[in-house]
């Protein structure tokens, strides 16, 4: 979450969305926002239900999904996060920013 939390503030003012997603049961939501709350993640996090994760193809926790400005989802990765992860996420972005 670190990550995500330093790419939204860079590109919040190019209008890219961050969105967290969490498939979680309604009896674990606490933990989650006290967990949120101790990272300082400051894009909103919502609840899902899990036929969210079949429309978006998640198989594994953590997935991270990017989705261009028409809509269309440009890059999914899952996974936890390594020494790359930054620098794809950064380019998979700039690539979606340049959708016309």
């Amino acid at each position: 979450m670190p990550t995500l939390t330093k790419l939204h503030s860079e590109f919040r003012e190019d209008g890219v969305v961050f969105l967290g997603l969490n498939s979680i049961d309604d009896n674990e939501s606490k933990a989650l926002r006290t967990l949120l709350d101790s990272m300082h993640v400051e894009y909103p996090v919502l609840l899902a239900h899990r036929m969210v994760d079949r429309q978006y193809g998640v198989t594994a926790y953590p997935t991270t999904v990017i989705v261009d400005r028409n809509g269309r989802i440009s890059y999914t990765d899952d996974g936890f996060v390594d020494e790359f992860t930054p620098a794809k996420w950064r380019e998979a972005i700039l690539k979606a920013l340049k959708t016309p």
